[in-house]
């Protein structure tokens, strides 16, 4: 049951094609009973109503709360007997829809009226000439209703219980989209939570998740919130959704009888021998090389699983873009680094480090998890090493409840890891072909989106200049107020590097700043985000293109070398730069005379 609105504009079921409306009906006819969870809009980083005045994204609903979805929640009457309404999403930055709810059932029929009846209400209610005070006390009078009718205790829910979770929607666009679902307590005192991300291809898709599954990591017995957030936010993302609720389906009780000899035919799957861990956003929240040492906090959940692993005899070992010696400090202060064998911690791609730690550990990569809050660095292990099981960060407290985890524990399990370390000789690394690798990046598309600093972008490049410190290639820390100089100052052209592949948006990732009266790019910075992904190549081909011998002056780039920018550092000379003088700390590099640029055909530049 959703929180609907009327759009301030016609919404045509023209704009669904019936192919999609079919699909929607099709999967509906094994139901045979749903629950009613109340979804409304919701704001990720709400801190209600303090950040009415404080967000800049505040913007007041009639009831004043803030707008999250663009129209709000809007319905669309489906002419079909199995289904009513779909439900129309534009996300707005920090939007998330979120749920109350319990496993209480309906009749499906039962179900639908009581829809029918609440969008009659909603309609109803903003088409009459309701005062505005009175029409706030008739949507909270109607929001309390629902919840209240949503939220019964659900241990008492008649004899058909849920058998399992399930969600249908329509994604409009050609790529995929990525949603996190997750459950918890309203309780804010108890921690537990079920998290599992959603990948919604293009076109229309049905999602089942055994109720089993949920109740491991959080009781359903009592009140719990239920919540969509896309990964990361994508402000105007369109989705139409259709039943989000728990649900009995008949087709999967029958399948859930399957005799014993039926189930023993079933070849197990292999167990996970090696966890490979990501640090930044996964072993620890945070980023190291931009948030520092001190400012990084670990994640718990983590650390518990890490721990429980290891009793297990499974082996945890690190996969991570970070500098070594700085990731080893932290993992060493938190009494961690002891649990990890082999990490590998550097700047090429990941799959490349899980085969080396394969190759070390001598086990078959088949037996092999990777842990990391990044999709590129899923996919981009995935698709070189197909047998090694990828999970997103979020999903670090749900692991253990896995069959593939589910491993028998001896004293000489417990053992394991020291019996690794006293008897497995550290050998050559073997990396995948730099061929390889390259070909994934062809693959994944990417798209670097170049434009002119404006008042809109002005607060994410502060923040990109206040954290960046591996690719900042002065040090340079500005101010908003410095930022607005800047971008009045008629003799500069600024650089605002969004970036995209075929896995989401990374959004701002890079600024630069180029002096036109010398042909000089006095600042240039990136976001460690897009390290090895080229798109740092690709930009200084695209300025060295625009701007070498431009009234007859060289290109130059002003460089402050620095202990965390060296390694990144080594971009210009792949690109041809030279010294040619240095002012105190910063070094002039120019592009030379009669060379050749690098070809660069894996990010498309776009500028505009």
């Amino acid at each position: 049951m959703y929180e609907t609105e009327i759009a301030n504009k016609s919404i045509s079921i023209g704009e669904i094609p019936d192919r999609i409306t079919n699909s929607f009906a099709s999967k509906r006819t094994n139901i045979t009973h749903r629950s009613l969870i109340s979804w409304a809009e919701h704001c990720v980083e709400c801190t209600m109503p303090s950040c009415f005045s404080s967000c800049d994204y505040y913007s007041p609903r009639g009831d004043l709360k803030c707008r999250r979805f663009e129209d709000g929640i809007i319905g669309i009457e489906i002419p079909n007997g199995i289904v009513k309404y779909l439900m129309k999403i534009t996300f707005r930055m920090w939007g998330k829809l979120e749920g109350k709810g319990s496993v209480r059932l309906y009749e499906t029929d039962t179900a639908i009226k009581k829809e029918a009846n609440d969008f009659a209400l909603s309609a109803l209610q903003r088409k009459l000439p309701i005062p505005y005070n009175l029409d706030i006390l008739t949507g909270k009078v109607r929001a309390k209703i629902k919840s209240k009718d949503a939220s019964i205790n659900s241990r008492d829910f008649g004899t058909i219980k849920a058998n399992c979770f399930l969600m249908e929607v329509f994604n409009p666009r050609n790529d995929v989209v990525n949603i996190l679902l997750s459950f918890h307590p309203t309780d804010p005192e108890k921690k537990s939570q079920y998290q599992t991300p959603m990948i919604l291809k293009p076109g229309y898709n049905y999602f089942q998740i055994p109720v089993e599954e949920i109740s491991k990591f959080c009781d359903l017995s009592e009140e719990f919130l239920v919540q969509l957030q896309p990964q990361p936010d994508t402000p105007g993302l369109v989705l139409y959704f259709g039943i989000i609720d728990f649900a009995h389906d008949s087709d999967l009780a029958n399948s859930a009888a399957i005799s014993e000899n039926e189930i023993g035919t079933t070849k197990p799957e292999t167990k996970i021998k090696c966890v490979v861990w990501d640090l930044d956003n996964t072993l620890w929240k945070g980023t190291l090389i931009e948030d520092g040492e001190d400012n990084v906090v670990i994640n718990e959940d983590a650390v518990a699983l890490i721990k429980d692993l290891d009793q297990r005899g499974i082996i945890n070992s690190v996969a991570s873009k970070n500098n070594a010696e700085d990731a080893l400090t932290v993992l060493n202060k938190y009494g961690l680094e002891e649990f990890f064998l082999y990490p590998d911690i550097s700047w090429g791609p990941k799959s490349q480090a899980i085969r080396r730690i394969a190759h070390r550990l001598n086990i078959g990569i088949d037996t092999f998890a990777f842990i990391d809050d990044q999709p590129f660095e899923r996919a981009e292990v995935s698709e070189t090493h197909k047998d090694v099981a990828c999970y997103d960060a979020t999903e670090v407290s749900t692991l253990l409840g896995l069959a593939r985890f589910d491993v028998p524990i001896t004293e000489d399990t417990k053992k394991r890891r020291h019996l690794y370390k006293n008897q497995i000789e550290r050998e050559e690394a073997m990396g995948s072909s730099d061929d390889d690798y390259e070909t994934f990046l062809k693959s994944c598309k990417l798209k670097l989106v170049v434009e002119p600093l404006t008042e809109k972008s002005i607060a994410r490049v502060y923040e990109l200049a206040q954290r960046t410190n591996q690719m900042n290639f002065t040090g340079n820390r500005y101010s908003r107020k410095a930022l607005r100089e800047i971008m009045r100052n008629s003799n500069l052209d600024t650089y605002v590097l969004g970036c995209n592949d075929r896995f989401g948006n990374y959004g701002i990732i890079g600024f630069s700043i180029i002096r036109k009266s010398d042909n000089t790019m006095q600042d240039l910075m990136f976001s460690c985000r897009i390290q090895s992904k080229r798109v740092d190549h690709a930009f200084l081909t695209h300025v060295v293109t625009k701007y070498h011998k431009r009234d007859k002056l060289s290109f130059s780039i002003a460089y402050q070398q620095s202990a965390k920018n060296t390694p990144s550092a080594q971009i210009f000379s792949d690109m041809g730069f030279v010294k040619v003088g240095e002012q105190g700390s910063v070094s002039k590099l120019s592009y030379p005379e009669n060379i050749s640029l690098p070809e660069n055909n894996i990010v498309e530049v776009i500028s505009t």
